[in-house]
């Protein structure tokens, strides 16, 4: 839960997403882990009938990683797909 919460606010602080694509509800949330690192990944839903555009964009988000490091909770990556 901690690497969900260091995500979220760095995910709501990115100057790359714009202020209409940072509602929670118009993302599912994917989380996996490595040894080191955990990787929490907003997955933008879409609209009914919506294709989603290159790197998975949608008209409610985009589609981005975090990766956290479970060492001190520090993000170590960001990854915006195009």
């Amino acid at each position: 839960m901690k690497a969900f919460y260091v995500a979220y606010n760095k995910f709501v602080l990115d100057k790359r997403i714009s202020e209409n694509h940072k509602q929670l509800e118009s993302y599912d949330i994917a989380f996996k882990q490595s040894k080191e690192s955990y990787y929490v990944y907003f997955l933008p839903k879409s609209k009914p009938g919506e294709m989603a555009g290159p790197g998975g964009a949608t008209s409610l988000g985009r589609y981005v990683t975090y990766e956290i490091r479970k060492a001190d909770f520090q993000v170590t990556a960001t990854q915006f797909y195009k």
